[in-house]
């Protein structure tokens, strides 16, 4: 009985074990059908170190991963240097997303040949066992690290005001036009004329170009009619308006961990105006109030994730740090007060936070009441938690922490605070766009202030020219000369403005069209003028006021 027993339970034993054997095997030609057993069951490239991708870039190690995929470090045996390189999700719609930014990358890389935007650079992409493969510079560590390594005390005033400068300079130049280095007209003889945007001024470019025949045929032709000026601007340029929908400090990175230049990456949510694909974008801490409404949005989301990063970077913790989106736009309320209600009003979520009064009350807007875990969720009034004491203006700064030092008076509070305040304003029309910003009396220093950071060089202002909201489709027509200021080719001839500053140009001439327009037309594509300012220098000096001692492993574009 007992034996009987003992076979039994030894017969069970063993068809468990023959079926878990069996059940490992199915498991393990699941895993074979996952690409061929390249790919883990999150449809992950399986990462191996010492791997060589196309036999020149050996992967060294993890730097992070992401809904996307995942970033590795390597070395390019071919140009001898370490790289970044983000492998994407082998499936479609991660595919279809990496080939939107590959293409903005190349767009912007292009635009910016002498690497002075603060643009991560990529270097080139293939595909490698079904997945797309993007190869990038090697940067250092991210903000957020940046932040943490000060025990999320902040940086100092100081190197905000570093970070801000390279980062509105990013922003104005991802919606800045692009001058093509050649450029195709038609004529009403229906011959194609190619053309070099720059030229001896004496050699008109533009609609007078290359000679089509020996006998100068050109000269004879004439502009189809269909050729409208706002037509041939738009041959000449093509804009950038890229919106990267997802600005933070994780997607700020570092060049170098002791440098305070800085280069913005991951534009895996990224769009071009008017080619907006998704409605919830913008990580919640700096989602812009239009996108938490549901108003179409433009490139002055980004300005307002900016406003929120330079304040979290200069205090230490996110501005508006909400739960929820319900949170964040109280959070938001309590220190800028209620949004302006025509914006409200053309809002299809905002029912979602706001109730209608009725037109016997005055007919505005207030809150909804947020129910909480201990019943109604309690919130200072709109606009009572002031930017000024979260800056600490008045005070020696966050939590007194700067009172003393160089460079943190109450004059420079006061113009962080407005300067924030602009980037923060409610109307994406108003809001500060990157050109103003640029010259705000918070990048000007004074004398006596250059004396007490005598380590940092003053910042030479770049600002460019920018398309305003409003009237950004806007064509002028008065002069003689179409001016457009191109900033990407330093080595193109300009000549002196009236006021001593230079401009870059190239000139359409319109004088032989039937048109009746007249003989030439100056344009800009919004408020501002194409004004010409100086470059911002590369900032590589040492960080001021950051705890940068210790070096860190590069930190994954994500």
């Amino acid at each position: 009985m007992a034996g009987g027993g003992v076979d039994v339970y030894y017969a069970k034993k063993k068809r468990r074990a023959q079926q878990y054997l069996g059940e490992d095997g199915a498991h393990k030609k699941e895993r074979k059908l996952y690409n061929d057993g390249y790919d883990d069951d999150n449809h992950d490239y399986i990462i191996k170190q010492g791997e060589k991708f196309l036999d020149r870039y050996e992967i060294s190690s993890p730097i992070g991963k992401g809904s996307f995929g995942q970033v590795v470090k390597a070395y390019d045996h071919e140009e001898q240097c370490q790289v970044a390189i983000k492998i994407i999700k082998n499936k479609k719609p991660f595919l279809n997303q990496a080939q939107i930014e590959v293409k903005l990358l190349e767009m912007m890389n292009r635009a910016d040949t002498e690497n002075k935007y603060y643009i991560v650079k990529l270097k080139r992409h293939f595909m490698w066992r079904n997945h797309l493969c993007l190869v990038f510079e090697l940067l250092s560590y991210n903000l957020y690290d940046l932040l943490r390594n000060t025990n999320f005390r902040g940086v100092s005033l100081n190197l905000t005001r570093k970070f801000a400068q390279q980062l509105c300079t990013a922003l104005l130049f991802l919606s800045q036009p692009v001058y093509h280095s050649a450029l195709t007209v038609f004529c009403s003889s229906n011959e194609i004329v190619q053309t070099e945007p720059v030229l001896e001024k004496k050699r008109q470019c533009g609609v007078v170009g290359h000679q089509l025949t020996e006998s100068n045929k050109f000269e004879k032709a004439e502009l189809s009619y269909s050729v409208t000026l706002k037509k041939a601007y738009q041959m000449i340029t093509k804009e950038l308006n890229i919106i990267h929908c997802d600005l933070k400090p994780e997607n700020i990175l570092l060049c170098n961990p002791k440098r305070s230049a800085i280069k913005i990456v991951d534009f895996g949510s990224s769009c071009q105006l008017g080619q907006r694909i998704y409605q919830y974008i913008q990580s919640r801490f700096y989602r812009s109030p239009e996108v938490l409404l549901g108003v179409p949005y433009d490139l002055a989301i980004d300005m307002w994730s900016l406003g929120c990063i330079l304040v979290e970077m200069h205090t230490g913790e996110p501005l508006f740090s909400g739960a929820n989106e319900i949170d964040q736009m109280n959070k938001i309320v309590e220190v800028l007060g209620m949004p302006p209600d025509h914006l409200l009003d053309q809002a299809h979520k905002t029912r979602k936070f706001f109730d209608k009064l009725p037109a016997s009350e005055g007919g505005g807007y207030v809150l909804k009441k947020v129910n909480g875990k201990d019943g109604i969720r309690k919130y200072r009034a709109p606009g009572t938690k002031r930017l000024h004491d979260i800056l600490g203006v008045d005070g020696g700064g966050p939590a007194a922490r700067r009172r003393g030092e160089p460079g943190h008076s109450v004059s420079d509070y006061l113009k962080f605070k407005d300067l924030i305040l602009r980037m923060l304003e409610y109307d994406p029309k108003k809001r500060v766009t990157p050109y103003y910003a640029l010259q705000h009396n918070f990048f000007k220093r004074t004398a006596d202030e250059a004396t007490n950071t005598q380590q940092q060089a003053p910042p030479q202002h770049h600002a460019h020219h920018q398309h305003d909201h409003a009237s950004r489709k806007s064509v002028s027509i008065s002069s003689n000369y179409l001016l457009c200021r191109d900033v990407y080719h330093d080595a193109q001839r300009a000549e002196r403005s009236p006021d001593g500053q230079f401009i870059q140009y190239f000139v359409l001439d319109f004088s032989s069209s039937k048109q009746g327009v007249n003989s030439g037309a100056r344009l800009w594509g919004g408020a501002e003028r194409m004004e010409v300012e100086t470059n911002v220098r590369r900032d590589d000096e040492p960080m001021l006021g950051g705890v940068c001692g210790q070096m860190h492993s590069p930190v994954a574009i994500h």
